[in-house]
């Protein structure tokens, strides 16, 4: 499905970040079209040339890194964490890798901490 004349869009494909993108997508003229949610491949009408990737969260810096994606839709914890950075580092501009974030907050995704501690 992919050849040298597309660009791969890596989107998250499953859980809460999946539906939220998808909306988002629609909301902005780019609806996924993707006639069965078991399908990894979709397309956008709106963006003729345009696959659509879905992958685990995690999985989509690594392939946008790797040249697999040209875009990817991840949450900015999940850059981070790839990239091995502290909180403090994560707001900085300064990577060593060729991943350029566009926008850091699309206002959907909101990462929760959770701590779990033994009870002895």
């Amino acid at each position: 499905m992919n050849t040298e004349h597309e660009t791969r869009l890596a989107l998250p494909g499953k859980g809460a970040l999946e539906s939220a993108t998808l909306t988002f997508l629609a909301e902005c003229g780019m609806k996924v079209n993707r006639s069965n949610p078991r399908q990894y491949l979709a397309r956008i009408g709106s963006m003729p040339g345009m696959e659509v990737v879905f992958q685990r969260a995690a999985d989509i810096p690594p392939l946008v890194q790797d040249g697999d994606a040209a875009l990817g839709i991840t949450g900015f914890d999940i850059l981070a964490e790839h990239r091995g950075q502290s909180d403090e580092e994560a707001d900085e501009d300064d990577y060593d890798d060729d991943i350029i974030v566009l926008e850091r907050n699309l206002g959907y995704g909101h990462c929760r901490l959770v701590v779990a501690v033994p009870e002895t």
